[in-house]
């Protein structure tokens, strides 16, 4: 008989992967279902981090960040990180340089293996907080009764993205597109669905039903944000080069052809120029950076808090139509509107994450510890914003967008924000213009806090609020320290990387992820008990 070959099983997997996640899915209920996507996406993106991690250390590519070449922080990527994710032998690459320098990339060409791992945790943070979010919001409107397709609806779509990060690490096409593709058709059925239920439930608590619709209406304007930016994509020609097997497929050159065309000519608005397509992905960006701290810090406090009052319902409502609005303003190049209602938006979150945190604060509830977490980690990328918003104005480092030079904007920033930042004296910056092309290292230290709070912590308070929504009296007793503890690293990890202080950077980094690997870990076993 003729030998199989390995190439014919390698694209059999994900077949083969697909079949074993149903049948672990049948028979969980609803609500553990739910626990079991936030904290299984929750896990998932630590195995990213890590193959990441590897990958890095295997290519040498690691970010020219000066600090990092202290000799603790080559000490911890040398031998515990090695032997940890089995690269031998342990100890400086042989290329290396004193104290580690060898490990700060020179600008060489990028590994394509990097590429794709850092390509599946931006997919997972552009898209999985939000269908997190709005299976806990199906969960608290549905109650013990949900649709019949709920359940199926969410098993898909958490398959879909377990095997989208494996086929991205595996490089397996066009089984990556086909999963993704069904990850955002059955995401987008389930905004709908959550929608449906919000506005169906009459007798729900008004904050519940302001929730629903709040992570329905975000949940779908993501999905019509990727929509957009795939369509531009198309009629552009411009894909991520780096991934060879997008262009030697022949699946991938089918779907985009036939499938993709016809769908997205359906909705022929607005142009497909370069300038669009940034906008769609500025705005995509954008709502991954700040939306998912909202959601999870609404849904802890409809848990937490036992009457949620009037002004919070009116939050939830003005943060959904400002980020609508600062969607439709940001594609539209529609100033000072894009500008208004991102502040607008801002002060809101700060407002009900406040509130939250007071309120959480003095409870005796058995969920206090999550109700602390999502509030303080709500107030932590509020200041993460308006920290980056005040080094812009120092440095003079904006993005040159054409319709930020509207007289309106100038006002905004050169008074209301440089007054409210403490950024003296008030008026026009009198940066060069050549300077706006420079890089300032503060500026990129706090772009890299926001980048790696977007990419590490929504997953976790996912994870947290399911896990209060199932375990509803008595949580397990290593949950609140391990919250904690993960609150604690994560502020750590803020202030250290603003002061460029390693090791601490990176200690507290990995603390943080130890503590989510354990509290990820309890809400499985909690869901499949």
């Amino acid at each position: 008989m003729p030998a199989e070959k390995p190439g014919c099983r390698r694209r059999e997997l994900p077949l083969l992967a697909a079949l074993t996640i149903a049948m672990a899915f049948a028979g969980v209920s609803f609500e553990s279902l739910t626990c079991l996507l936030c904290a299984g996406l929750a896990l998932k993106v630590v195995l990213i981090t890590l193959a990441t991690l590897r990958r890095r250390i295997v290519s040498g590519q690691f970010r020219p960040i000066k600090e990092d070449g202290h000799p603790v922080v080559g000490f911890i990527i040398n031998y515990a990180a090695k032997a940890m994710l089995l690269i031998f032998p342990l100890g400086p690459s042989p290329a290396g340089a004193k104290d580690g320098d060898a490990l700060v990339a020179d600008g060489a060409a990028e590994d394509s293996w990097l590429v794709g791992w850092l390509g599946a945790h931006r997919n997972a943070t552009e898209q999985e907080p939000f269908v997190a979010a709005t299976a806990i919001a199906y969960c608290l409107l549905a109650g013990s009764a949900p649709s019949a397709c709920a359940g199926p609806l969410l098993s898909v779509y958490l398959a879909s993205r377990l095997l989208h990060t494996l086929c991205q690490g595996l490089r397996l096409q066009p089984w990556r597109t086909a999963f993704f593709l069904a990850g955002l058709t059955t995401s987008m059925g389930f905004g709908v669905l959550t929608l449906v239920a919000a506005n169906m439930a009459v007798q729900a608590d008004p904050f519940a039903r302001a929730c629903g619709i709040l992570v329905g209406g975000l949940q779908l304007k993501v999905s019509l944000i990727t929509v957009g930016t795939v369509r531009c994509r198309i009629y552009r020609g411009q894909f991520i080069p780096d991934l060879r097997e997008d262009g030697e497929s022949v699946g991938v050159r089918c779907i985009i052809q036939y499938l993709l065309k016809p769908l997205v000519d359906i909705l022929p608005l607005g142009s497909t120029d370069s300038m669009t397509m940034d906008a769609w992905l500025n705005s995509h960006r954008n709502s991954a950076e700040q939306e998912p701290f909202f959601l999870a810090a609404a849904l802890a406090y409809g848990l937490v808090a036992p009457a949620p009052s009037s002004l919070a319902v009116q939050l939830v409502h003005v943060f959904l139509a400002c980020r609508i609005l600062h969607t439709v303003a940001y594609v539209l190049r529609l100033q000072p509107w894009r500008t208004v209602s991102f502040l607008t938006a801002l002060f809101a979150m700060a407002m009900l994450c406040g509130m939250e945190l007071i309120d959480a604060s003095s409870s005796t509830s058995e969920h206090k510890a999550v109700g602390i977490l999502t509030a303080a980690l709500g107030l932590k990328a509020v200041a993460t914003t308006l920290a980056t918003l005040r080094r812009r104005l120092v440095s003079g480092q904006f993005r040159p967008l054409p319709e930020d030079g509207a007289p309106a904007v100038q006002l905004l920033i050169n008074y209301v924000a440089k007054a409210m930042l403490l950024v003296l004296p008030l008026g026009p910056s009198k940066v060069p213009k050549d300077a706006l092309r420079g890089e300032d290292a503060g500026l990129a230290a706090w772009l890299g806090i926001h980048r790696n709070s977007t990419e590490q912590e929504p997953f976790v308070l996912a994870a947290a609020v399911a896990y209060a929504l199932v375990v509803k009296t008595t949580p397990a007793a290593a949950a609140a320290p391990l919250l904690y503890a993960f609150l604690a690293a994560r502020v750590c990890h803020m202030v250290s990387y603003a002061l460029r202080a390693q090791p601490w950077r990176t200690i507290s980094f990995l603390a943080a992820v130890g503590s989510s690997v354990g509290f990820g870990a309890m809400a499985v076993a909690s869901s499949l008990a």
